[in-house]
């Protein structure tokens, strides 16, 4: 129960940390940033959850693709952005 919502709440505090970098920065910098949280955050949270001490392919993939939607999202929150302003 506690391992379960330790990763739970690792894996929120890396996407709330990444927006946080988006939110403060907007630029392609706080874009990046909010990648690495998120991908640092679900490779830990979803390690802890395993309950294995060694990371998987799959641990590793999950971690990706959750980053790639991030920062894919993250870019069109900047360049509506930029668009604005301009």
């Amino acid at each position: 129960m506690i391992r379960r919502l330790g990763g739970y709440i690792v894996i929120l505090a890396g996407f709330v940390l990444g927006v946080l970098f988006l939110l403060v920065l907007q630029s392609p910098l706080g874009v990046g940033l909010l990648g690495l949280c998120v991908m640092v955050g679900v490779l830990i949270g979803v390690n802890i959850l395993s309950g294995d001490d060694k990371l998987s392919k799959g641990e590793i993939r999950r971690a990706i693709g959750v980053s790639c939607f991030a920062v894919f999202f993250g870019l069109l929150a900047i360049s509506n952005k930029k668009n604005r302003i301009q």
